[in-house]
């Protein structure tokens, strides 16, 4: 298996000196790898198009975005999902994440309490309140959220500045691992699991696309977990093409450069790997876990049994919401027609002056 996980060494590297691109040939294996990711993830995308079709919907009715109509009638937004999401979030996070072990015999209490201790510092280390209140959000607007759970190396770049005996400095720059503990959630519109699968526990496989500015992709060359990425530029800008709605934050995101990277799990295979723009393999290796498993949580607000995705407030709401709104805006134009002054115009009508008759009734302005 290629890609075996090994330490990054330092390495002095003139920063001044722009990056060239190398150009990659994929083998016939490489090139059958991808073409099987490509087509899973279109498999189950297309699974997923019949319940991912409203959440446009769902994120607009929580946001409670004003959309007037065409024709000048009456238009109102009551921010329902948005208060009763609030609530729920303030319920939930009364209660405590904690971490539990079983004591299965005395010898193993001492091992437990430094486990308890070690989450405890995690958790406030890392602030994973932060975490677990994103993701109680998302649970309860679209039905399903993921959390991506595990353990990863990251690296990242450090520059360091000598000064020389002749006055110049000499720039250095080295990779620096970081060990983590993972706890992140996903975005949901770009993950998709086994298509078979009704709970995480019984997929096989499952995609998360992740887009990565250029400048921080670049970190990845001198890591040794990783393959060809002298190969790949960026190719994306950040817009709705991949994506079933943009937030109202999105959209005034700048159009920096990303790279494109599919992370691929399959646990029938036991290998992970990574494709950066749809065409390179850049990561790949056995799934670091002893359970051999996918790394992901998903939770569900309402469980629906025939299927991995479960149901939100907005959802359930929907027709309830939709009841308010039209009796709400009729109530808006009843009122709008009250304040109008209309005159019916028929025949038999008569003016004369400052007066007009109707059959046997007559006005006079004055």
């Amino acid at each position: 298996m290629e890609g075996q996980l090994t330490v990054a060494e330092g390495k002095e590297i003139d920063i001044t000196k722009p990056f060239e691109i190398t150009p990659h040939q994929n083998t016939e294996d490489e090139t059958k790898l991808i073409g099987k990711v490509l087509s899973r993830l279109q498999q189950m995308r297309t699974k997923r198009s019949a319940v991912d079709k409203y959440w446009d919907l769902y994120q607009r009715m929580w946001e409670a975005i004003y959309v007037p109509y065409e024709d000048g009638r009456s238009r109102s937004q009551v921010p329902l999902e948005m208060a009763i999401v609030e609530l729920y979030v303030a319920e939930a996070l009364k209660r405590k994440t904690k971490f539990k072990i079983e004591e299965e015999d005395s010898q193993y209490e001492k091992q437990t309490e430094v486990f308890k201790r070690v989450w405890d510092y995690d958790w406030s280390k890392n602030n994973r309140d932060s975490v677990i209140i994103d993701n109680e959000y998302v649970t309860a607007i679209f039905g399903t959220s993921v959390l991506y759970t595990g353990f990863e190396m990251k690296y990242r770049v450090v520059h360091t500045a000598d000064m020389q005996e002749d006055g110049q400095v000499k720039w250095t720059r080295k990779m620096q691992c970081v060990d983590k503990i993972l706890m992140e959630n996903v975005d949901i519109r770009n993950f998709f699991v086994d298509d078979k699968a009704k709970c995480i526990e019984d997929a096989v496989d499952c995609i998360y696309i992740e887009y990565i500015p250029e400048e921080e992709f670049r970190n990845f060359v001198h890591n040794k977990v990783y393959k060809n990425t002298d190969a790949v530029t960026g190719r994306y800008v950040y817009n709705s093409d991949t994506r079933q709605f943009v937030t109202r934050e999105e959209k005034g995101e700048s159009a920096a450069t990303y790279v494109k990277i599919i992370h691929y799990w399959d646990c029938q295979s036991d290998v992970y790997m990574q494709i950066a723009n749809d065409g390179t393999i850049i990561r790949q290796h056995y799934i670091l876990n002893a359970s051999k498993s996918l790394p992901f949580v998903i939770r569900q607000y309402s469980k629906n049994p025939f299927s991995i995705y479960g149901r939100g407030l907005c959802e359930i709401l929907m027709t309830f919401k939709s009841d308010i709104n039209n009796l709400r805006e009729m109530l808006m134009d009843a009122v709008k027609r009250s304040n109008n002054q209309v005159i019916a115009i028929g025949n038999g009508l008569e003016f004369d002056g400052n007066q007009f008759s109707f059959g046997n009734q007559m006005m006079r302005f004055k």
